[in-house]
């Protein structure tokens, strides 16, 4: 199903890394529905879905195999923190589901479909510079997740598993710039990500002749984002944001302040 989904996505957009947001984030949205724009701490409760279509990862420590894709899919609750409109602290939480295709040596393609496995992350944002509309600012995050493959497909041929798992961790740091337009804040950015998949207790004969276990990581450290908020500066925003070059993504993101 979820290879389905990326598969019928893939042609709207030619862009992903981690979500970076917009960096006027901690003044985007002035006043809450119960805090007013003057109080120095402030909540935001949040929804977060990322398309990630292809990681670009590369395999280490099994130097016979590339990966031809990677994918994933977020369903994330964020809760925020807005300490004085120039600092943001956020945590994350839920589930994702992975999909990776992998190529060995004998040109045999190997398919693991991750169940939907919890997944959490941290973070922080500072917004450097604001004046005429012009924002700047950087952000920084953690994210990890450990998933299982119920079964793993070689060449059409669904393989059980008992064991099969691996645990994925990445951090990135972004700088954006935003101008705000009326209620329409485009912005543009650029990222350092680093992304690590542990593949662990891989049946024997799937890729090699023992359990496998081997490690994939980010293929091109560095990427470009772009994205627009739409927000009246009261209550809630919205945003949408593409990533690229890094990773192929997309990111919907709804925030609401209290």
């Amino acid at each position: 199903m979820i290879k389905s989904i990326f598969l019928f996505c893939l042609p709207m957009v030619a862009s992903h890394a981690f979500f970076n947001g917009n960096p006027q984030g901690p003044a985007l949205i002035e006043e809450g529905f119960i805090f007013s724009k003057d109080q120095p701490f402030k909540f935001e409760l949040g929804y977060q879905k990322d398309f990630v279509f292809d990681m670009k990862l590369g395999a280490k420590n099994l130097v016979d195999s590339t990966f031809q894709n990677s994918a994933a899919l977020y369903d994330l609750a964020a809760l925020r923190l807005d300490i004085w409109d120039h600092y943001q602290v956020y945590g994350l939480v839920g589930g994702v589901k992975c999909y990776f295709a992998q190529t060995l040596r004998s040109d045999n393609v190997v398919h693991y479909t991750s169940n939907s496995n919890f997944t959490f992350g941290v973070g922080g944002k500072v917004l450097i510079y604001q004046g005429g509309g012009f924002s700047l600012g950087v952000d920084g995050q953690y994210r990890y997740a450990s998933l299982d493959f119920p079964t793993i497909e070689k060449e059409g041929e669904y393989i059980p598993q008992k064991t099969a798992k691996a645990s994925f961790y990445g951090f990135q740091f972004g700088l954006a710039a935003a101008y705000q337009i009326d209620f329409i804040t485009p912005y543009i950015g650029i990222t350092y990500l680093y992304q690590n998949v542990h593949f662990q207790k891989i049946q024997a004969h799937i890729v090699s002749n023992a359990d496998a276990q081997f490690h994939a990581t980010s293929r091109i450290p560095f990427g470009g984002l772009m994205g627009a908020t739409l927000s009246s500066s009261k209550d809630f925003a919205l945003t949408i944001e593409s990533r690229f070059v890094d990773e192929n993504a997309l990111t919907f993101s709804f925030d609401f302040k209290f």
